[in-house]
């Protein structure tokens, strides 16, 4: 059974993510996008309910970590890492 998944992406990582994971699952992955502006929503359809299940965490995983980075640079007295 075909999922389509649409995601407005926020950053550069996460079209790299997608992109990457669309080209490593080849051919149970059909990938299209569109640009509205600054906007790039990118659509994946996926041919079974596991694969689409792995793109949310791996999406959910890469933002979480993102969101951990982003918190430690907020902390006072935080700098760049070492």
């Amino acid at each position: 059974m075909a999922r389509t998944h649409q995601f407005s992406v926020c950053s550069k990582a996460e079209v790299m993510l997608l992109l990457e994971l669309a080209r490593e699952h080849e051919p149970h992955i059909h990938l299209s996008f569109r640009e509205y502006g600054e906007i790039l929503q990118i659509y994946l359809e996926t041919d079974s309910i596991e694969l689409s299940e792995y793109l949310n965490y791996m999406l959910k995983r890469l933002r979480e970590q993102q969101l951990r980075i982003e918190a430690s640079f907020q902390r006072p007295g935080a700098g760049a890492p070492h």
